[in-house]
């Protein structure tokens, strides 16, 4: 994906149009259109701040940091795993959020380096 995509993506995902991404990013609509088709290709670094400011995401997101990509890549597959696990143990709602609410303590513990 290009980095004419993922603003496209982001913008169409916040509802925006590409006069009002413009107007956040100080831009025309027309620089918009032309980053989005690939028509100019490289983005100056203060439009990409800007850009993903408005978009709501960082300029790795935006340019498409292969290291980015592939921690989401196994954060997904690790979550896909534990939603899976979960589903199979026949536990209630009440159950599998006291279950994911204990894991996120654990893991806050963790980054405080209190587990």
């Amino acid at each position: 994906m290009t980095v004419g995509e993922r603003i496209r993506e982001r913008r169409l995902a916040l509802g925006l149009n590409k006069a009002q991404l413009a107007q956040h990013v100080g831009c025309s609509d027309v620089a918009i259109s032309y980053w989005e088709r690939g028509t100019v290709r490289s983005v100056s670094s203060g439009h990409l701040l800007s850009l993903a400011t408005a978009l709501e995401c960082t300029v790795s997101e935006l340019v498409g940091d292969p290291r980015l990509n592939a921690l989401k890549a196994q954060v997904a597959a690790e979550t896909l795993e534990v939603v899976s696990t979960l589903q199979g143990l026949g536990l209630s709602d009440d159950q599998r959020n006291s279950l994911l609410e204990m894991a996120r303590l654990e893991r806050c513990l963790a980054k405080e380096g209190g587990a």
